[in-house]
């Protein structure tokens, strides 16, 4: 692995890009941390880290119409609700949800939870956490937020 003179990541002009755990732009949503990795706009997707703290937490049902992701469970256990389908995920199995279809998931196990998602087109998802953590301080208006992201 390729390191800074601090252990930090390095990046390689035209070359691999590495990231440790919990490196990268982070947002914190509530009691769930974002890390977003990618710094390539261009790259076509964003790879993002999420750390899902103590307590059954996640996202209510919703849909995007301008990305779609892939969530891959690294550590607890996870209920998704895909369509109409209900499934039960653990570390190493993976949900992959097209654009439009309606989901949303909850941490069911005890202790931290870890996913990554990876959502294409690249940006999209990252611009709606980072307006809607932007706006926890004051009075937040995550309806119309997510409507502005189409999600």
């Amino acid at each position: 692995m390729l390191t800074g003179k601090h252990g930090e990541a390095k990046v390689v002009a035209d070359g691999p890009v590495y990231f440790r755990r919990g490196e990268g732009r982070s947002y914190q949503m509530g009691r769930i941390t974002l890390t977003f990795k990618s710094e390539d706009a261009d790259a076509g997707y964003s790879i993002c880290e999420t750390i899902n703290h103590p307590g059954g937490i996640g996202a209510s049902p919703h849909r995007h119409e301008t990305y779609q992701e892939t969530h891959i469970v690294i550590e607890g256990e996870y209920e998704f609700q895909l369509g109409d389908d209900i499934a039960h995920l653990g570390p190493g199995e993976m949900a992959f949800i097209p654009r439009g279809m309606v989901h949303g998931m909850k941490k069911v196990s005890d202790g931290i939870g870890r996913q990554l998602i990876i959502s294409s087109p690249a940006g999209i998802f990252e611009a709606f956490v980072a307006e809607v953590t932007a706006a926890q301080g004051g009075s937040i208006d995550f309806r119309a937020i997510a409507a502005k992201h189409r999600i």
